[in-house]
């Protein structure tokens, strides 16, 4: 009721305190990749990170190249790291496969 309500003092909220995390993606392999250069594809992963959802905040990584691929697979043993603090608004992370 009411009444008990304003039996209980009033409280300071408390604000929320941010965390530091690390995020790791590992990319092993790649599979099915279309051979565009005829019969082989030179095959590389790139990672966008954004942290905030803000473009100005963006990480970009890459991994090495996977060379004259003939089947669309690509090996990789590949770690990327970033950092984020939580809570966040809009977090996104971004991958792409490229020749």
């Amino acid at each position: 009721t009411v009444e008990e309500a304003r039996k209980i003092d009033v409280q300071k909220m408390n604000s929320i305190t941010r965390e530091k995390y690390e995020i790791r993606l590992i990319v092993w392999e790649t599979r099915d990749v279309p051979l565009v250069d005829g019969d082989n594809v030179d095959i590389f992963v790139r990672v966008i990170f954004d942290p905030t959802g803000w473009s100005a905040d963006e990480v970009e990584k890459k991994t090495d190249v996977h060379h004259s691929s003939t089947t669309g697979w690509g090996s990789f043993n590949w770690r990327f790291k970033f950092e984020i603090e939580v809570p966040c608004d809009f977090p996104r992370i971004k991958f792409a496969i490229h020749d």
